[in-house]
């Protein structure tokens, strides 16, 4: 159980870049539709430079990760729900990217309102006649750059009651929405609905999926529908079929979903790093629903024999120049071995590393056939970060870090864009301090890294 600043810090997803040359101002952007020659590059939030008037600023970089400007300045969102408005509190927003429209004239948008209450020293509110020990309130909105305006879609709210550190009650009202996909004059989206009843941490599924939801209620009903960029309005529509209430990835140029099940039966203790909601994803699927692809059964086929699934990382999808729709992966399994070991068991603990030895696979999904393409492996992702740093690697252990982000937008012109931070850990004596480098996925084949001067980057970022 997390302590108490878990629950205050409402979600916050950051992505990090170093300073890659001076920042620029942007251009004008296109209409409609993105122009043909316009130049592709990787968009992301930063809300490190939050003040009192602005929530955060859009930086971009080019493919190359290089050329940093910034985009756009997005100010601070003023609560629009009546779950915020009619209590009377203070609330401070945290603003988190959801997606950016294909014309960059638009961003989807969470703001996330929260407010925790002393009870103990007599700070009370009462919801249901019972007091409450936190508020989080999520807000989605399209911000319209052009204007500056944010356009109201809706809000869910979640009550915490009866806290104490190793239990809790929880209720969800309201609507999620979850992105998906652009279309030219309207945004299509998954509306997920909670059924507002009260759930205790211990005895229901939220606890299970503590660590991949952040203590979400997981009981909800899913529907379509449509957001109007012209009159920002929300209706019903049957433009696709949500597959769960819970979307991780859509892409209307493949066509291709990919969907979070809270109920996803996780073997929790083999996540050394565990998943994440947006970049894991256990039923891909497309807008009809009519193929699927479980989790489970895609690491089957692209693990080692004998290993099981540790984590795993949705990378992006996109029509490849053969045509195919491509998807990305990036796996980590572990040895069926440690499947004999309980989480807290001291022989485990006492035994890694070196055993169990961990397992990398980068692959490709053919939508189509199911055919699956591996382009590497944890060896020789060591062997090409040995071969790019030289002859100094004979002195060094190179671990690997972990996978980036999904990429969203990525086409036959952009090529996947998968990136692998790497540990070099000198042995030279202990005085000796180790290296951190981040390494890109390149060729035809995806078989060779290339460095990029970037810090290791976390979801979401966007190419546009």
């Amino acid at each position: 159980m997390k302590k108490l600043r878990f629950y205050v810090v409402i979600f916050v997803v950051v992505a990090l870049f170093s300073g890659c040359g001076q920042v620029t101002p942007p251009d004008n952007g296109g209409d409609n539709k993105q122009p043909e020659n316009t130049e592709k590059r990787i968009y992301w939030f930063d809300d490190n430079t939050r003040t009192e008037t602005k929530m955060g600023i859009v930086y971009s970089v080019n493919l190359g990760y290089k050329d940093k400007r910034q985009e756009f300045e997005i100010p601070k969102p003023e609560p629009q729900s009546d779950y915020v408005l009619k209590t009377g509190f203070v609330f401070y927003p945290y603003v988190n990217i959801v997606s950016i429209s294909k014309n960059k004239k638009f961003i989807l948008f969470s703001a996330e309102f929260g407010k925790g209450f002393d009870i103990e020293n007599g700070e009370t509110h009462l919801i249901d006649g019972k007091k409450v020990y936190l508020i989080r309130v999520s807000e989605y909105s399209v911000y319209e750059l052009s204007t500056k305006e944010f356009h109201y879609i809706g809000a869910s709210c979640q009550y915490i009651f009866d806290y104490n550190y190793s239990r809790a009650n929880y209720k969800e009202i309201g609507h999620k929405y979850y992105p998906a996909g652009w279309l030219d004059d309207e945004l299509l989206l998954v509306e997920t609905t909670k059924d507002e009843k009260m759930y205790t941490m211990g005895q229901d599924a939220a606890v299970k999926i503590e660590e991949v939801l952040s203590i979400e209620v997981p009981y909800a009903t899913a529907k379509a529908v449509s957001f109007s960029l012209k009159d920002f309005t929300l209706s019903p529509t049957d433009k696709f079929k949500p597959l769960k209430p819970w979307t991780s990835y859509s892409d209307t140029q493949t066509g291709i979903v990919g969907y979070f099940d809270p109920f996803y039966p996780f073997r929790q203790f083999l996540f050394i790093d565990y998943p994440t909601y947006g970049s894991v994803v256990t039923t891909l699927t497309d807008f009809k629903g009519e193929k699927t692809y479980d989790l489970y059964e895609l690491a089957k086929e692209a693990l080692p024999k004998d290993y099981v699934l540790g984590d795993s990382k949705f990378c992006g999808a996109m029509v490849d120049q053969n045509g195919r729709r491509m998807c990305y992966y990036c796996m980590q399994g572990y040895p069926k071995e440690i499947l004999k070991y309980k989480p807290n068991d001291p022989v485990w603990r006492e035994s890694y590393p070196p055993i169990p030895r961990e397992e990398y696979v980068v692959f490709g999904l053919d939508f189509d056939t199911g055919k699956i393409e591996k382009y590497m492996t944890t060896d020789q992702i060591i062997s090409e970060v040995k071969r790019l740093y030289g002859e100094q690697h004979k002195n060094v252990e190179i671990l690997i870090r972990g996978f980036g982000g999904v990429a969203d937008g990525i086409t036959k012109e952009t090529g996947p864009l998968i990136t692998i931070g790497c540990v070099i850990m000198h042995k030279i004596d202990e005085s000796s301090k180790n290296i951190t480098y981040v390494y890109k996925f390149v060729g035809s084949k995806l078989d060779k890294l290339e460095v990029v001067e970037k810090d290791y980057m976390m979801s979401p970022f966007f190419i546009r």
